[in-house]
């Protein structure tokens, strides 16, 4: 999963130089409900990089921690077939507690 978030962020460091970092720009928690939201919408998988759309580096920082933290409490689910394969990821029943 590493390997992928350093993918996402260097395409978005090739499409925009970042000078400086705004630490509140997006509060961990909903992004959380975001990121769970659209893995449920996708049961039969989303790819990591469907998942993490953006384009700013904090946004993708604040969406790969919310990732970990939906992976920690069991919410999601993330498979890959092989290494520097796509991840997919997959809502589990806990996810539908949510919706």
């Amino acid at each position: 999963m590493w390997e992928a978030f350093q993918r996402v962020i260097q395409r978005a460091e090739e499409g925009e130089e970042i000078r400086q970092i705004e630490p509140d720009e997006i509060p961990i928690d909903i992004m959380i409900n975001d990121v769970l939201r659209r893995v449920i919408l996708n049961p039969k998988g989303i790819t990591f990089t469907q998942l993490i759309r953006g384009t700013k580096r904090m946004e993708i920082i604040v969406s790969f921690l919310a990732l970990l933290e939906l992976l920690k409490s069991g919410k999601i689910n993330c498979e890959q077939s092989a290494q520097n394969e796509e991840i997919i990821i997959f809502p589990t029943e806990k996810a539908r507690v949510f919706a």
